[in-house]
């Protein structure tokens, strides 16, 4: 698996954290990964499979620890690219934390 990244400093609020989870932890993420169910890439601005899940406070909780975040929302997915895949440049719909009640 690999990553590829723009400049995250021309993003506002982005933030990339390496070392900031073991590898035991990335490799069961992974495994949720390949057990989570994806939309087939069926989609007008992108070229991408999207595979959604609900955490429950696990990975939510690691996340938010190694980014010193208060919380993550817990409507998570995994965006698998094959070679050429993009996704356009676009803005999210604003999502709810019911927890917090807040977006």
């Amino acid at each position: 698996m690999s990553n590829v990244l723009g400049d995250l400093s021309k993003v506002p609020g982005a933030k990339l954290i390496h070392g900031a989870v073991s590898e035991q932890t990335i490799c069961a993420l992974e495994d949720v990964m390949h057990a989570t169910a994806g939309d087939g890439g069926a989609s007008v601005n992108m070229s991408a499979e999207r595979r959604w899940f609900k955490d429950e406070g696990k990975w939510g909780s690691i996340i938010a620890q190694a980014g010193g975040f208060h919380s993550v929302l817990p409507d998570m997915r995994f965006v698998i690219y094959q070679d050429g895949g993009f996704i356009a440049p676009h803005a999210d719909g604003v999502r709810f934390h019911e927890a917090l009640q807040k977006p």
